[in-house]
């Protein structure tokens, strides 16, 4: 592996994280100054209901999308690293398209933030895959991404959207 790319791809995370959490800090600060408004004028108990819902979605679809989760759920044996980019990525594709109709029900922000999620989780598994030899196999790429994920904790957004969700929700009850 050519540590050369590994840390240029660690410095653009890093900077693309830290974006990420000023953007976040910004939207937690400005929601949290907002007067709480009563369940007349937010709406009905239904729709409280499905907005919970919603946020209750997105919270396992933010778990799934962790990276190590999806190793463990998609890994086979006889994959190549080309095999299991492309599974990985098929998985995280899906797992989002299946909840993209929660983004009616949640704010605007959080749905953005999913998104965004859902990108970097790709990202991250394109770079370190791109780096790896063409004769890569499966565990090398899950390797990788492990080790990816262990001395880069805070280059995922899995937590902080976790956060953000959890404060949403609390809004509502």
């Amino acid at each position: 592996m050519d540590y050369g790319k590994l840390e240029t791809i660690n410095w653009i995370l890093t900077i693309a994280f830290a974006v990420v959490v000023a953007t976040f800090a910004w939207y937690l600060l400005k929601n949290k100054r907002k007067v709480e408004t009563t369940e007349n004028s937010t709406g009905s108990k239904e729709t409280h209901q499905l907005q919970l819902q919603a946020y209750e979605r997105l919270a396992l679809l933010v778990e799934r999308s962790k990276l190590e989760g999806l190793i463990n759920r998609v890994h086979q044996n006889n994959y190549s690293a080309k095999d299991m980019q492309q599974a990985l990525l098929q998985t995280l594709r899906q797992e989002f398209e299946h909840n993209i109709t929660q983004q009616i029900y949640v704010t605007t922000g959080i749905w953005t933030a999913v998104e965004k999620m859902k990108d970097q989780n790709m990202y991250i598994i394109n770079q370190l895959a791109a780096v790896l030899p063409p004769e890569a196999s499966a565990t090398d790429l899950n390797k990788s991404i492990l080790e990816f994920t262990i001395n880069n904790p805070d280059t995922t957004m899995n937590k902080l959207i976790l956060d953000a969700i959890q404060f949403e929700a609390k809004k509502l009850l």
